[in-house]
């Protein structure tokens, strides 16, 4: 892993922890932010893919979902989906 993805790495792992302030209702109508077990497990699964090597780690997407959750998007070279994850905390 190159010092470009290790940085990469870092802000998206900050990116998530910051979800922690995300309110309620922070979008139109009824949502509710992800929790503390649901970052955390982000978190995991983020690490986890971004060892494997498997998929380019440059080429993701993550939000927080209404539902609570948090959702990666990965692409590939052609911007094709290439696996779409939503994590929640249990």
């Amino acid at each position: 892993m190159n010092d470009k993805e290790k940085e990469f790495i870092d802000n998206r792992i900050n990116y998530l922890e910051s979800l922690k302030n995300l309110p309620d209702d922070w979008i139109n109508g009824d949502s509710i932010s992800p929790s503390r077990g649901t970052i955390d497990n982000a978190i995991k699964i983020f690490r986890a893919i971004a060892e494997s090597e498997v998929y380019n780690i440059m080429e993701i997407l993550m939000s927080p979902t209404p539902s609570g959750g948090i959702s990666f998007e990965l692409f590939d070279d052609n911007d094709l989906i290439l696996l779409t994850i939503e994590v929640m905390e249990d």
